[in-house]
């Protein structure tokens, strides 16, 4: 199967993704999804970075996984998977602060 890549928008920053079997509108759902989170978040925040919204949003994701027995210890591919998101959100964040 050939990987291609699709650009999704998170909090308001482009994120190009690698699909490897992946639909891209599965991607948006995810997209549209944390953005979501974000958006619910930041509202409870009087001000935050984006830096600091990205890690809360990946917490509160992870505590969504965890509570619902999705990223316990042993779930590799999970846990993997989580580890690869939380690498593209840094990754798009430094970018964002270079400017």
């Amino acid at each position: 199967m050939t990987a291609s890549r699709h650009t999704v928008e998170v909090l308001g920053v482009p994120l190009t993704v690698r699909l490897e079997g992946d639909e891209p509108e599965y991607i948006e759902e995810l997209a549209a999804y944390v953005t979501a989170r974000g958006r619910e978040i930041a509202g409870r925040a009087r001000s935050i970075s984006r830096e600091r919204l990205a890690l809360m949003v990946s917490l509160a994701l992870a505590d969504e996984l965890f509570r619902k027995g999705e990223a316990l210890p042993g779930g590799r591919r999970t846990e993997r998977r989580l580890k690869r998101l939380v690498e593209r959100i840094e990754a798009v964040l430094q970018d964002v602060e270079r400017g």
